[in-house]
């Protein structure tokens, strides 16, 4: 059964500012993981601040989606998408 995904409007901004093939390459790898989402390593961002404890990270490409899994709820929360050289930064 696919995860619920919830797109926060942070990363709807980002996704606006891609390009067409970009953006139709981010959402397959978004919609690839929520319907494997029980069955991937989600690997967790280190050093984080209390309020983004267990955000976890995927790639596409040179971009990087960061997101949530609630495996109870199954929803995964799409928090960023941007470019590998800008994507941390912002997150701390």
């Amino acid at each position: 059964m696919a995860y619920q995904v919830i797109i926060l409007p942070s990363a709807i901004s980002d996704l606006g500012k891609l390009s067409k093939p970009i953006k139709t390459g981010i959402l397959r790898k978004i919609k690839w993981i929520s319907e494997n989402a029980e069955n991937v390593i989600h690997h967790q961002l280190q050093n984080m601040p209390p309020d983004l404890k267990d955000i976890c990270r995927i790639r596409f490409s040179s971009y990087r989606i960061i997101y949530w899994v609630y495996p109870i709820e199954k929803i995964i929360k799409v928090y960023r998408i941007r470019h590998r050289s800008t994507i941390y930064k912002d997150l701390y």
